[in-house]
């Protein structure tokens, strides 16, 4: 376990995000001033009080610095672990980062559903015993790291778990996907898999790219110049509302851009054998768009379990899936900023997520 912060560290509190609003969580009681701030300041970010006022890094992700004991501290307060609605969380003990995420877009889900059709198609592939071996899994927690990363907890955007003979699973394959998270942020995440979990054979990074990066277009406008726009309804706006200037972007709506121009690429870390860093494969880095019409396969099931039946047994991913969607996808997040700017704007605090459940 890493040593408690110095307190001197604790003063690198931050926010960073991918989408949802979602109820605000009660407030237990904490021994360290510290940790009610931190819960106050989830809170405020959870609940978006005053989202107008925050850049758009932190309008999806919130980053807080906390000891380890102040992140189980954290944890007991706000009953995480019994929480299966609390947002998507990574704590890395090796930074000392807690990073709370809302819910992924629709362009970042698409890929999460790509990649796992893939393994799923090759998993309908094999034996009984075999398939029932192996299971794709979201929205897990994982906890077994070692070394310097010990006391990490960090949630993926897709795992494979492969049941050995002596019946323990084993985390093989993790999908790490970013359009609001930098690519900086998605090595680490390689590095923290493969160093700090022997399990784990390969990482894929898919890093989405938006051209320019998202601001809200009427963010700066006074109440007055705002309603001279004479924007529709809140409930008025879909995916209809939009035009696509592009195949893959910009998404526009009163000549103002609500979603940029997408683009992305793909890389596979592995563990390097001799030193057991994390390394980019020999595949490097592969344009995400020259993979239209084609399955791509980067790996086979050889790579994370014994297969004495015949084949290859290659990943094939269907990318054609992805860009066929992808023009409604981008669209659906146009939608989604448009209709949370329409909430922010009228300061509507007591509108929640209809599908969260306390």
């Amino acid at each position: 376990m890493a040593s408690p912060l110095n307190r001197n560290h604790h003063l690198k509190a931050m926010e960073k995000t991918a989408m949802g609003e979602e109820e605000v969580a009660p407030i237990g009681h904490s021994n360290s001033t510290y940790v009610e701030k931190c819960i106050q300041k989830f809170n405020d970010w959870h609940g978006r009080k005053n989202p107008l006022g925050l850049c758009e890094d932190e309008q999806d992700r919130l980053a807080m610095s906390l000891s380890i004991s102040d992140f189980l501290e954290m944890k007991k307060v706000l009953k995480i672990d019994e929480d299966e609605k609390f947002p998507r969380y990574c704590y890395d003990v090796s930074s000392t980062t807690l990073t709370i995420q809302r819910m992924p877009s629709p362009i970042h889900e698409q890929v999460m559903s790509t990649v796992a059709g893939g393994f799923s198609a090759v998993q309908a592939s094999l034996p009984t015993n075999y398939r029932r071996s192996i299971q794709i899994v979201t929205n897990q927690v994982f906890d077994e790291f070692d070394g310097r990363h010990d006391g990490t907890e960090k949630i993926p955007d897709t795992a494979v778990q492969i049941t050995d003979a002596a019946g323990m699973p084993r985390v093989r394959f993790i999908l790490e996907v970013g359009l609001s998270e930098s690519y900086e942020m998605l090595v680490h995440d390689a590095q923290t898999w493969l160093e700090g979990n022997n399990d784990v054979t390969l990482v894929m990074l898919v890093k989405l790219e938006e051209n320019p990066p998202y601001v809200c277009p009427v963010k700066d406008l006074t109440d007055e110049e705002f309603e001279h726009l004479k924007f529709p309804d809140r409930k008025s706006i879909n995916v209809k509302t939009f035009a696509l200037e592009g195949d893959y972007g910009p998404a526009t709506y009163m000549g103002l851009a609500w979603v940029g121009e997408i683009s992305g690429f793909i890389e596979v870390w592995e563990r390097d054998k001799l030193s057991g860093m994390a390394q980019i494969t020999a595949a490097g880095r592969i344009n995400l768009f020259n993979l239209l019409n084609t399955q791509s396969t980067l790996f086979t099931l050889r790579d994370f379990m014994e297969l004495p039946v015949e084949g290859d047994h290659k990943v094939l991913i269907n990318w054609d899936d992805y860009f066929s969607n992808l023009g409604i996808n981008i669209c659906q997040l146009a939608a989604y900023r448009c209709r949370q700017m329409r909430k922010d704007r009228a300061g509507k605090d007591d509108i929640r997520d209809a599908d969260y459940e306390p």
